[in-house]
């Protein structure tokens, strides 16, 4: 029972010139805030023919560009792949699902043991809500994702969903191998990121 899953990971974002960022017609100096690397979680859920599975991943790292009154325009986040936890299994098929998550089939975490996002711009959608445009780095590919993201007292949720073979992950992919069947696992699967800071 195997399946891909995936991590609302990690940003870079180039923090010189700050004074010249901007987010919706709001322009100051940013500043930087950490979040709270103990209560911020990622919670992925992948999907197949005959079922899902989920589990959580930590953060390694995570920081956040703050402009005034606190309008998000950046960000950096490094997410730990040797951290991947299933939660819906027990015992060996627990640890069997979650070494091959971190195998060569799926995240390749010997190799790559890092997902990483860089928030590239913000658009504020109203007075708690942005459209974010992020670069993904999984596996060592970079791709452009874009997702809502709200705002509440102290923190921030988002929700992705991630199509795992822009990342070079094809195990049993059914858009990519024929005649796979019931052995299919979908491609897409979904993050649920909470920030802290």
């Amino acid at each position: 029972m195997m399946i891909f899953f995936n991590f609302f990971v990690v940003g870079v974002v180039s923090f010189s010139n700050l004074s010249a960022r901007q987010v919706h017609g709001v322009s100051s100096i940013p500043v930087e805030k950490a979040i709270d690397l103990e209560n911020s979680q990622i919670k992925w859920k992948g999907y197949k023919v005959l079922g899902e599975h989920a589990g959580f991943v930590k953060f390694s790292e995570g920081t956040l560009l703050l402009q005034e009154q606190g309008h998000i325009v950046g960000g950096r986040f490094k997410v730990d792949l040797s951290s991947l936890e299933c939660t819906d299994l027990e015992g060996n098929v627990k640890k069997k699902l979650e070494n091959h998550l971190k195998g060569k089939d799926f995240f390749d975490a010997n190799s790559f043991p890092y997902a990483e996002l860089t928030i590239e711009y913000t658009k504020k959608l109203s007075k708690n809500s942005y459209n974010v445009m992020a670069k993904l780095s999984i596996r060592g590919q970079t791709n452009t994702e874009e997702f809502k993201l709200t705002t509440f007292e102290g923190g921030a949720i988002a929700k992705l969903t991630i199509d795992r073979t822009k990342y070079g992950a094809n195990y049993n992919s059914g858009s990519i191998l024929d005649n796979l069947a019931d052995k299919t696992i979908y491609d897409e699967f979904d993050l649920q990121v909470k920030l802290i800071y």
